[in-house]
């Protein structure tokens, strides 16, 4: 008898022992899985910061540094129309600006902007009307126009129910004749509910220190060409 009970007692044990085993495995490799995606977060932070030092690090002459560059943001929606409400993108127009302005690159306001331009002729322009920009450079005598374009989506996750948002962000910097500088892109998605406008903010804050510094290299490289 004791016997049994001591060879029951060591199938019990290694019993519990496959049970436990498995979780503490599972455990282990979440924890793995954890520091991985912390030293692949680091290179990226790491890579981020060397590649935008290496466009700010491109000479830039003075006189085309105080060429003024006017930022003109519209958002695309789904129908295929176009909005333009500048006091709608402010947030936007003042992270972006306020970045290039930081680098020495001299920028309109919104306020120069609106007064100067009329409505109509900034959709046309971010509509991709080559004579729109050419109106809106003589108005402002501006020799750089910087377009925004947002476009966005809502769409119902069928696995958590709640509505997800996508938005895109390009930014195409062009001279006073329509011609192409620069043309960046980002975009991201949020579940914090359904207003695209804080999506395309939070965007903006996360990527606008690359974007901005990768306008600025072509700026810089390409503007009098």
């Amino acid at each position: 008898m004791n016997t049994t009970r001591i060879v029951l007692c060591l199938i019990v044990a290694a019993a519990l022992g496959a049970v436990h085993a498995p979780t503490s495995l599972q455990a282990f490799s979440f924890q793995e899985s954890e520091d991985r995606e912390r030293r692949e977060e680091a290179f990226k932070a790491e890579e981020r910061a060397a590649e935008i030092q290496r466009l700010l690090a491109v000479e830039c002459d003075r006189k085309r540094k105080n060429s003024k560059i006017a930022l003109l943001i519209g958002e695309r929606v789904e129908e295929g129309g176009l909005l333009y409400e500048p006091q709608k993108y402010g947030p936007i127009f003042q992270e972006i600006s306020g970045r290039l302005r930081a680098l020495g690159l001299k920028t309109y306001t919104q306020e120069e902007i609106r007064s100067q331009i009329a409505a109509e002729e900034v959709r046309a322009f971010l509509n991709n009307d080559v004579e729109a920009a050419e109106s809106a450079a003589r108005r402002l005598s501006a020799p750089y126009l910087l377009r925004g374009m947002i476009k966005s989506r809502i769409r119902l996750n069928p696995v958590i129910k709640i509505d997800e948002v996508f938005v895109t962000m390009a930014f195409t910097l062009v001279t006073a004749s329509g011609k192409t500088v620069s043309s960046v892109t980002a975009g991201g998605d949020s579940y914090s509910g359904a207003d695209p406008m804080a999506v395309a903010l939070d965007i903006v804050r996360r990527e606008a220190d690359l974007a901005v510094a990768r306008i600025y290299s072509d700026f810089c490289r390409y503007g009098s060409k």
